[in-house]
């Protein structure tokens, strides 16, 4: 991948930690995988070896990310905003607290993969800090998604380019994605009167 396009897709994940709207941020996420997608084509990538499979598979889930978690918001839409959702200041700094110390921490190297892996640990640590703080529960899964792509990235870097286990890992996240974001997301609606994640922390076994 370009050294462009990988931190293109940094700065579409850091603004999907900071919007306030969730449409918004899953359109950005989708953004994101479609890019990583074409990249793994060789389209736009900027060199290194074309992976057809794992960009089909990637592309794939852009398409179906947008698709499923977008219809996930149509059901469950909320008369006013979660509470963190005010404060996208706070998430954007801690994004790039940790953005800064993931690059900190790995050494530079002389060549374009160096680049990929500093983004796509950068897209981990920033998916980590939305599933973290974000309460919303579509957000938690938008976290973990961004994690994947900044795998993805950073595999894509390697010289065997995505390894087949990454592959099937995209196929497992789509399955993940439509339990929690379609079957779950109205029910957790219909339950508290919220998606926010706060609000089921007082459950037990």
């Amino acid at each position: 991948m370009s050294s462009g396009l990988v931190w293109f897709c940094v700065v579409l994940g850091l603004g999907a930690g900071v919007v306030r709207r969730r449409s918004a941020s899953v359109a950005l996420v989708a953004v994101q995988s479609l890019l990583i997608g074409l990249a793994a084509l060789g389209i736009g990538s900027g060199g290194g070896t074309p992976e057809p499979v794992a960009g089909l598979a990637l592309l794939a889930k852009a398409v179906v990310v947008a698709a499923l978690l977008g219809y996930a918001v149509a059901r469950t839409r909320q008369p006013r905003p979660i509470g963190d959702d005010a404060a996208p200041a706070l998430n954007g700094l801690v994004m790039l607290a940790a953005v800064a110390a993931v690059i900190a921490l790995v050494p530079d190297g002389p060549d374009a993969s160096q680049t990929a892996l500093h983004g796509g640990l950068a897209l981990l640590a920033i998916g980590l800090v939305i599933a973290v703080m974000r309460r919303a529960t579509l957000f938690q899964v938008l976290g973990l998604l961004v994690i994947e792509n900044g795998v993805a990235v950073v595999a894509l870097s390697g010289e065997r380019g995505l390894p087949t286990v990454v592959e099937l890992g995209v196929v497992f996240d789509l399955a993940i994605i439509v339990a929690v974001a379609v079957a779950f997301q109205s029910r957790i609606l219909g339950a508290f009167g919220t998606t926010d994640a706060e609000a089921m922390r007082g459950l037990r076994d």
